[in-house]
């Protein structure tokens, strides 16, 4: 549970950060499609390294 709270907290910090260095405001939106795209590849680059797993680990034998 707590490694749960830690990645909430974390990425609530990541992202508070993201958007003042994007200068994402309650005005001024122009470059929320930026932040957003950081964000998405943020999420998806693990899937990239599933393949380090192994095998025996994960309970596939194929």
């Amino acid at each position: 549970m707590s490694i749960n709270n830690l990645g909430s907290t974390l990425g609530s910090f990541l992202g508070a950060a993201l958007a003042s260095v994007l200068n994402i405001s309650t005005a001024q939106f122009d470059n929320l499609a930026l932040g957003l795209g950081v964000q998405l590849i943020g999420t998806l680059l693990p899937v990239g390294f599933l393949f380090l797993i192994p095998k025996e680990v994960t309970g596939l034998t194929s």
